[in-house]
């Protein structure tokens, strides 16, 4: 129930460089460098003061294991210049190691649970015989005379060590010889983080799955045994004999039961006549242990908050068999697994970035990133609400298809969602996928315009009719202004917009947004 990771650490690794030959050609090349990396680090091998909580209480030791060359490489790349000076990795020491034991064999001893650990790992070899060299890594405060009697004189500061002064290091020993040892800068910190799947209380460790399902599991291996006993009793029938010395055949295969055996018997010495031999069926309780396992599965799901049909399981009946109504279950159900994460977010992903961008501060040499903001990584719950966002955009999408919701917001209501759904799925360029809200505004002037040719069109239309209806009631409503008559505003307006519209919309002409005019023309037509 309980992980680390530490990081970011500096490890000596091969990488490939490029590099010009003699000739003037260009190779590549394998050279070790330090490189920073992130390690797993095994429960097993975690060692916490006692009475400790949280990873930056009291001391706490980790079993490190190296090769005989990675010593090598760490003495010989790592080990330079006045490193030797602030600690780190001490190259002589290394090397009269190395030299003493070039195949590795170095081992701990006493450590609990050895031999058990070794079964299971299937490791199958001695532990005094392997090629590896195992240490301890120790994080804790050391004072500061003690690092002066290592040699170690100065901080990653290049501060002048205080005797009197206690300091958080970060020191590996192997075979009773210190290897390295370095000063903790304080703005960075242990390289270390903790995450547990269930939070126990006051406690250093966590809580897994296996220990929350522990009595279910005792209770559904115990109905196994039974059932696989059971299916043993209930498969054949069984015999019983009242006397055997009324059995004629006396041989040792006389009780032997096989097909089509017949068994003869005599008559009892006092003249027993009855039935001498006989079969008794066990009565099955198959489906009666069936019915424990399978509570004891659902017992589990209970338990362990993880319900079967969260990865993949069918539901029978209920709500389940619908997808809103599956989804609504799920949901339910990951709040156990939200909580987890939210967990393993805050003590771990948000911790290792922190730390991760504080060491690139505080030791990287691009003095272009330098700066003194501060970090604050969103993590996975940060995805988590963007997703519940999303979710929450797509009903709002599917309100707004409804017609009179559509006629309220418009088009340009459904972009604005639209284009935040987009944005969250990481396009770069929204406009290449949705038009801009500047041509969503000339959409929308379009739109106006068409929608005032249809009026003006449906009010000629009415014009037309009311003279042709007037010619034959000889009535003057209907007669049309003479040629001479002087043209309104308004008879200009709609003149411009029928005959070049998209001119009108472009210099945002008023005879657009005039619906009073069509209307003050409808009634006089």
């Amino acid at each position: 129930g309980t992980a680390l990771i530490k990081g970011p650490i500096p490890r000596v690794m091969l990488q490939r460089v490029v590099k010009e030959t003699e000739v003037g050609t260009y190779k590549y090349v394998l050279e070790p460098r330090e490189v920073l990396c992130y390690e797993a680090v095994n429960p097993w091998d975690v060692y916490p003061s006692k009475g400790a909580k949280r990873i930056e209480d009291g001391s706490i030791c980790l079993v490190v294991r190296f090769t005989a060359d990675d010593l090598w490489q760490y003495s010989n790349v790592a080990a330079k210049g006045e490193k030797h000076e602030m600690g780190e990795w001490f190259g002589d020491t290394i090397n009269a190691l190395v030299n003493r034991y070039p195949n590795g064999g170095v081992s701990l001893q006493g450590r609990p649970f050895d031999a058990l650990r070794q079964r299971l790992e299937n490791d199958g070899v001695d532990s005094a015989k392997k090629c590896l060299l195992e240490g301890i890594e120790f994080f804790g405060n050391v004072k500061g005379s003690e690092l002066l009697r290592l040699g170690v004189r100065r901080t990653n500061d290049k501060e002048m060590i205080d005797a009197d002064r206690f300091y958080e290091v970060d020191a590996i020993t192997i075979a009773g010889y210190v290897i390295y040892c370095k000063v903790i800068n304080q703005c960075v910190g242990r390289p270390l983080s903790k995450g547990v799947f269930y939070e126990a209380v006051d406690s250093w460790w966590g809580d897994c799955i296996a220990d929350k399902l522990t009595a279910v599991q005792k209770i559904m291996n115990s109905a196994l045994r039974n059932l696989v006993t059971n299916m043993g009793m209930t498969s054949g029938p069984m015999f019983w004999i009242k006397d055997v010395s009324r059995l004629v055949d006396k041989s040792a295969n006389a009780l032997v039961v096989k097909p089509w055996k017949m068994n003869a018997f005599n008559t009892g010495m006092q003249g027993q006549t009855d039935i001498p031999m006989g079969v008794m069926d066990v009565p099955s309780r198959i489906q009666e242990i069936l019915a424990v396992f399978q509570w004891g599965k659902t017992q589990a799901d209970e338990d362990s908050g993880i319900p079967a049909y969260t990865y993949g399981t069918n539901v029978s009946g209920g709500a389940g068999r619908t997808a809103s109504g599956l989804a609504m279950l799920t949901e339910a159900a990951n709040r156990g697994m939200k909580m987890v994460i939210n967990t393993t977010d805050r003590d771990v992903i948000r911790d290792v970035v922190r730390r991760t961008v504080n060491y690139n501060l505080v030791y990287d040499k691009d003095v272009s990133i330098k700066g003194d903001c501060e970090v604050n990584p969103a993590g996975v719950m940060g995805m988590i609400l963007r997703e519940q966002e999303s979710n929450r955009r797509k009903q709002l999408l599917s309100l707004m298809m409804n017609p009179v919701a559509y006629q309220i917001v418009g088009p340009k209501g459904v972009a604005a969602v639209l284009r935040e759904e987009i944005k969250s799925l990481g396009i770069a360029n929204i406009d290449d996928v949705l038009p801009s809200k500047e041509r969503m505004e000339e959409l929308e002037q379009l739109q106006q315009l068409q929608q005032l040719q249809q009026a003006i069109a449906a009010g000629q239309q009415a014009q037309q009719a009311g003279m042709e209806g007037a010619e034959g009631q000889g009535s003057p409503q209907g007669v049309p202004p003479s040629p001479g008559a002087p043209m309104t505003q308004a008879d200009v307006a709609m003149r411009d917009v029928s005959q070049n519209p998209e001119a009108v919309a472009a210099r945002g002409d008023p005879a657009m947004q005039a619906p009073s005019q069509v209307a003050e023309r409808r009634g006089a037509a």
